[in-house]
């Protein structure tokens, strides 16, 4: 690169308002409303975390501590929820919230299948952006032919 600093474009969110308004009569059916898109520049959060095993087996208990954070002045980041996904169809199965001080722990029960291992945030607040990562984990569970799974 030469020594120039990349940059990368910043990602944007629409927050979307709506809202409706009865002026007078609630029996004459008048109703107003009104809608209002605002695109937002969301402050970042961070995620750390660890895991308690980087191989995994069917039936092992996957846990996974860490930490949500973002600036102070954005609101509390107590009761972000943090989802652990094992496959991509169990993106909501393994969640957790966190606490006053933005720690969680979230587990997943292995299946044979799972083969994708990732751990993100949401929070509430629409101009706080989530944060994920992708986690060090491989399930070697070792079906009847006795190969490893890919």
């Amino acid at each position: 690169m030469g020594g120039q600093a990349q940059h990368l474009p910043v990602p944007r969110h629409r927050v979307e308002f709506q809202a409706s308004y009865d002026p007078g009569d609630p029996t004459d059916n008048e109703i107003y409303f009104g809608d209002a898109r605002v695109a937002a520049q969301p402050v970042t959060s961070t995620l750390t975390y660890k895991v308690n095993r980087t191989k995994v087996r069917e039936g092992d208990t996957l846990v996974v501590t860490g930490k949500v954070t973002w600036p102070a002045g954005h609101g509390p980041v107590a009761g972000t929820r943090v989802f652990l996904r094992t496959y991509y169809e169990s993106a909501y199965n393994a969640q957790a919230k966190t606490d006053a001080s933005g720690k969680f722990t979230v587990r997943a029960k292995i299946r044979g299948y799972d083969n994708e291992f990732v751990v993100f945030s949401a929070p509430k607040d629409y101009y706080i952006a989530g944060a994920g990562k992708d986690l060090p984990v491989k399930n070697v569970t070792r079906p009847a032919g006795g190969s490893v799974t890919p």
